[in-house]
């Protein structure tokens, strides 16, 4: 699911700004680099995706509250995508569609002033969730902004799905858009480093202290 840029700024809408409750003193994170280049957000995600596995079947199984998953996934997203502007990559909006909905079509269709029918039957196809661009790069990218972005499809709004509830279920999800879009990559690396920082050891598959939420 892409999310499309417009030419502000490369935060996402569901970042949010809050301090992070129960923040360690001494946090590693921010001393992850951030990797913007798409070839080498791919061959850096390749590189980790074993490494990422682990860590999805540690917070499935046996790691931090589900509350402090989502917590953290919220506030690195806040802190990352503040570093990165998308219009400078656009790496989403090459290589994935959005999930339309029938209001996103309807919505595009006045913006585009075209029949919604046509927009159906040009550029869409149905699929089991809702109806996808029938190509990549989206047809309403533009240069690396979006032409329609006012008026983009929900699911570009919400991209990188990284402020939703109940992380935990989604990050298969996580680790394959972590091979595309650099906002993913870096928070995924960053909640890796934090989550060591307090004492859950995701890479000997056990929370080795129990710290305070």
């Amino acid at each position: 699911m892409a999310n499309a840029a417009d030419g502000r700024s490369g935060r996402m809408e569901g970042a949010e700004k809050a301090p992070s409750p129960g923040r360690p003193a001494r946090i590693l994170q921010p001393d992850v680099p951030i990797v913007r280049d798409p070839e080498g957000v791919r061959h850096l995600a390749a590189e980790k995706r074993e490494e990422n596995e682990s860590l999805r079947r540690f917070l499935k199984s046996e790691g931090p509250p589900e509350q402090l998953v989502d917590r953290l996934f919220r506030r690195l997203l806040a802190e990352v995508s503040a570093e990165i502007d998308c219009t400078e990559c656009a790496a989403c909006c090459r290589q994935m569609s959005p999930v339309l909905q029938p209001r996103d079509i309807e919505r595009l269709a006045r913006r585009l002033h075209v029949p919604n029918p046509q927009v159906r039957a040009s550029s869409l196809q149905e699929e089991a969730d809702g109806f996808v661009f029938v190509r990549t790069p989206c047809p309403l990218l533009d240069g690396n902004r979006c032409s329609c972005y006012r008026d983009r499809p929900d699911d570009c709004r919400s991209y990188p799905h990284l402020q939703e509830k109940h992380m935990t279920t989604r990050l298969f999800g996580v680790i394959d858009n972590a091979s595309v879009c650099p906002i993913v990559l870096s928070v995924m690396e960053r909640l890796k480093a934090e989550l060591l920082e307090r004492g859950y050891n995701w890479r000997a598959g056990s929370a080795s202290t129990l710290p305070a939420q």
